[in-house]
């Protein structure tokens, strides 16, 4: 028999982390896996380490692009070379809780979900936090629900960030794949997609995947160049809309506005950066919701200066919720201190 579920990393100079991802995988109750390196073109130690882990267990298969093409691409080559029944992408630098994939294939069975995804154990810089109100209750999450709770800069926490399993026959019939048109949020452009298409998303309050921050994320890098793709992707995302149901039109309506104000935010910024002073404020007056944006980094800076005159003491955060210590105690042994 096939693995169940093919875990699927794809690796970009990821020497430092990539270690810990594998062994957090190879680690799951659920035996029946397979887990797919491909290498995106490090020029790092990426290969050499994913090489060793490889000879090291028979359920480890790597591949490697020929240049940096991004993570869409290296998803899509894991997503042609998968056997299993579901699709697991961890990135990187992040690690699950042992027994993540056998919850997440029992609930999507039992509910015959097409995507499941549980919570979130957000970690780094010494604190950590599970990412949605462990209150939330099980349940569907749907079209409507997903668009709303993914605007770029929306209030609450945003859904685009969760990493389901999802079921490969159902992608492949959909004939769903990632846009490599998106160096970021290429995870969340296909669920739009796939939940356009009539897949059903189910979802697990139990936090079972350990979301790494740190400044190497690409996650947090809001380019000019990042911010238009996004805007495009959002535009198909609403002109592939046209037909359906007036509150999922004009959901996504709103995530093209929320897409459009980022991307005058980033212009304004590179505007700003390179001291283009008239330009930035061309910006500013032809889109006014670009300069309330500018908050984040002048807080960020602020954070920065301040940091300097602070004595150099220890911080000792507040102890963690019950779910959170518990989250925490099952990853440590992939190397989360937080």
């Amino acid at each position: 028999m096939g693995p169940l579920v093919s875990v699927v990393i794809p690796a970009f100079n990821a020497g430092r982390y990539l270690e810990s991802a594998v062994q957090s995988a190879l680690a799951q109750t659920l035996t029946a896996i397979e887990v797919i390196i491909v290498d995106d073109g490090s020029t790092d130690d990426t290969l050499v380490v994913a090489m060793r882990l490889q000879a090291g267990d028979a359920r480890v298969r790597v591949d490697r692009l020929a240049r940096n093409a991004g993570p869409a691409a290296a998803r899509n080559r894991a997503l042609e070379l998968a056997r299993g029944r579901w699709l697991a992408v961890l990135d990187s630098d992040d690690v699950m809780i042992a027994s993540r994939l056998e919850m997440l294939t029992a609930a999507g069975t039992r509910v015959d979900a097409d995507i499941v995804a549980d919570n979130l154990l957000v970690f780094g810089d010494g604190q950590a936090d599970v990412f949605l109100d462990r209150a939330t209750p099980p349940g569907w999450i749907t079209a409507v629900d997903y668009l709303r709770r993914t605007a770029i800069y929306g209030d609450g926490p945003n859904l685009g960030y969760l990493k389901p399993l999802i079921r490969v026959d159902r992608l492949r019939a959909a004939d769903i794949g990632y846009d490599e048109r998106l160096r970021i949020a290429e995870d969340d452009d296909l669920i739009v997609r796939a939940l356009l298409a009539d897949l059903r998303y189910w979802f697990e309050p139990t936090p079972g995947y350990g979301y790494r921050r740190h400044a190497g994320s690409t996650s947090h890098r809001l380019s000019l160049a990042n911010a238009e793709a996004m805007l495009a992707a959002g535009e198909r995302h609403e002109a592939a809309g046209v037909g359906r149901a007036a509150e999922i039109r004009a959901a996504l309506a709103r995530r093209r506005r929320a897409f459009r104000k980022a991307r005058a935010f980033a212009a304004l910024v590179q505007a700003l950066k390179d001291r283009r002073l008239a330009a930035a404020a061309g910006i500013a007056v032809a889109d006014p919701a670009a300069v309330v944006l500018l908050h984040m980094p002048i807080r960020a800076a602020r954070d920065r200066f301040l940091a300097r005159f602070r004595p150099d003491r220890p911080r000792q955060p507040p102890p963690p919720a019950p779910a959170t210590a518990a989250a925490l105690a099952a990853l440590r042994p992939f190397g989360v201190d937080a």
